[in-house]
């Protein structure tokens, strides 16, 4: 419907509402009526369309930055640990020092004789001895086949000339330089006199090098000893001489049985085979290992 159509039939039900007799329009008042009704009433105005907010773009700014070369990292590994030598001269060769047990016994038995001559063999604990009044730890040189024992002393030169005596030398090979020889007393609490308590001689040596020996070599006694951990198989002579009796020894198996024993003089030699499980010794002196 048209907005002058509307506003006809608008009239129409006022006048029906108000109860009063509807006479018949005049046309021509009606045209009239309509277009001053038409001209009051405003056009209506179009609502605006809706435009939606632009959405915002940020803008990104790309910084590009050129990589500095990184060097690949070289592995360095950890460097081994180095043991601290018991070297305790320069030029060290084994093949310069005497150790035929023989000769070696003859040099330290005449030390100013053989002054300066370099010497190797085994050493073992010998106990204290005083020099100038003072205690000093000597050791003894084992040469156990030819059951010689020969007290020694050893010393180490430091840098400002003193002379020091090792402390944590105990039973191993020796390689020492013999530099004459030096008396002593077996005890400072009598008086100095040839009944009592002389003066004793016995060979000064520079050390030059220690080289420890396994405990499993070490010189045994009477007991039991569990073979390939508390002894090492191999030739042992006893120390003691062969009249000295009483000596007894035996070689166990694993299963507990002997396999070989000896009862009689000392002075023997043993061979500890390496299947041995135990091996015993009892009276025999001490036992001193020599070698396979």
């Amino acid at each position: 419907m048209d907005r002058k159509s509307f506003i006809v039939v608008l009239i129409c039900v006022l006048l029906v509402m108000t109860g009063c007799a509807v006479p018949t329009p005049d046309p021509a008042i009606t045209e009239k009526m309509v277009q001053d009704t038409l001209v009051m009433i405003p056009t209506q105005t179009a609502y605006p369309t809706y435009t939606p907010a632009p959405t915002y773009t940020p803008v990104v700014i790309t910084k590009i930055v050129t990589p500095t070369k990184t060097q690949t990292p070289t592995f360095s590994p950890t460097p081994a640990d180095t043991p601290t030598p018991t070297l305790t001269s320069t030029p060290f060769q084994i093949s310069s020092f005497q150790s035929n047990p023989d000769n070696v016994i003859t040099m330290l038995e005449n030390p100013s004789a053989y002054k300066g001559a370099y010497v190797s063999f085994t050493v073992d604990w010998s106990g204290d001895v005083y020099i100038h009044g003072e205690p000093s730890v000597v050791r003894k040189a084992l040469f156990p086949k030819q059951k010689k024992f020969i007290r020694v002393r050893l010393v180490v030169n430091q840098p400002l000339g003193e002379v020091k005596e090792p402390k944590d030398i105990s039973f191993g090979q020796v390689y020492a330089k013999i530099i004459g020889e030096i008396e002593y007393l077996e005890s400072n609490n009598m008086p100095v006199n040839e009944t009592y308590n002389p003066l004793l001689k016995m060979p000064n040596l520079e050390l030059q090098y220690y080289e420890p020996i396994d405990d499993a070599k070490r010189p045994k006694y009477s007991g039991y000893y569990k073979v390939g951990s508390e002894i090492a198989p191999g030739y042992w002579v006893s120390s003691a001489e062969m009249t000295v009796g009483g000596c007894y020894w035996e070689r166990i198996n694993t299963s507990g049985n002997i396999i070989q024993n000896h009862f009689g003089v000392a002075g023997i030699t043993v061979y500890v085979a390496p299947t041995d499980a135990v091996v015993q010794f009892d009276g025999c002196g001490t036992m001193y290992y020599i070698g396979n």
